[in-house]
């Protein structure tokens, strides 16, 4: 009999009465929640990361097969082959500017 007066009752009352588990299964029920909320979160991070670096490759300058390798880098190492194209494009902007430094025409001429 008690367990059917204190399914119409609240939860405090389930609590006071020192029952083991007052609603069963609701602690699976929060960690599979939880797992597809991560799991949603990580999936529409890395596809957007991954359109971004794709298109930053389409764009890129460079061989066909580099970038289609590159392509199969990021779409297949989640998260990693974003970071590692985003590592190497800064690599390369980074030695462009050295190397831009010095105009091919001389230095800057007063008009």
């Amino acid at each position: 009999m008690t367990g059917g007066i204190l399914a119409g009752s609240g939860l405090s009352d389930c609590v006071q009465s020192g029952a083991d588990d007052c609603l069963p299964g609701f602690g699976a029920f929060l960690i599979l929640f939880g797992a597809g909320v991560v799991g949603v979160v990580v999936v529409t991070v890395w596809l957007s990361m991954a359109t971004v670096a794709s298109i930053d490759i389409v764009r890129s300058d460079g061989e066909a097969s580099r970038k289609m390798l590159w392509s199969v880098a990021v779409w297949g190492l989640p998260i990693v082959g974003v970071l590692l194209w985003r590592w190497r494009d800064k690599q390369c902007s980074n030695s462009a500017s050295r190397l831009s430094l010095v105009s091919p025409e001389g230095p800057p001429r007063d008009l």
